[in-house]
């Protein structure tokens, strides 16, 4: 999950390789891992504090100020609302580290975010069995369930997470918009 493979991708496999209680197992460790990794990444080679570039404009390093006080001061829900967003969750990690933001929020954040991949470990599973010629009817019904679920979880929530920050955006333009939602 640090080498740009969609966790859709990595969730599947899972489910196809080890099933789903063991793939949904491995894939909250190798999620919260990789965002571990990945956060300490852009924590210790990413970071620069707003004032350090002099070509920034006034404006801009105004902007990059108040992102990283926002990031900094998050709390879980706001984190999750980020981890749920459709930006892939490599860049939300580098970004989080770079903009040094508290991690016991942002790794429970990353934990909890793996619970709709749940829906695609599930798939994974199901997909394999199917490849047995004595699947049951109940079983197809399975699949076709888990697959739906996967992706609505999969275009709603996204688009809720993204809603949501984009009210709390509007609501308070120059203050912690994040800090409302924890």
């Amino acid at each position: 999950m640090s080498a740009c493979v969609p966790k859709t991708v990595m969730s599947i496999s899972a489910g196809a390789l080890f099933g789903t209680w063991l793939g949904s197992g491995l894939m909250l460790v190798s999620a919260v891992t990789a965002a571990l990794l990945n956060y300490h990444i852009g924590r210790w080679w990413m970071h620069r504090s707003p004032g350090e570039n002099k070509d920034v404009a006034t404006d801009q390093e105004s902007i990059v100020r108040s992102m990283t006080e926002m990031a900094a001061e998050a709390g879980f829900a706001s984190h999750l609302l980020v981890r749920l967003s459709p930006v892939p969750t490599m860049v939300i990690s580098y970004a989080m580290g770079s903009c040094r933001a508290r991690q016991k929020p942002y790794l429970a954040a990353a934990a909890v975010a793996v619970i709709p991949q749940i829906l695609w470990v599930h798939s994974g599973t199901a997909a394999a069995l199917a490849s047995d010629s004595s699947t049951t009817v109940a079983q197809w019904i399975s699949i076709a369930i888990a697959i739906v679920g996967g992706i609505l979880v999969s275009v709603i929530v996204p688009k809720q997470a993204m809603r949501r920050i984009r009210e709390n955006q509007t609501r308070h333009p120059t203050q912690n918009a994040i800090e409302t939602a924890s």
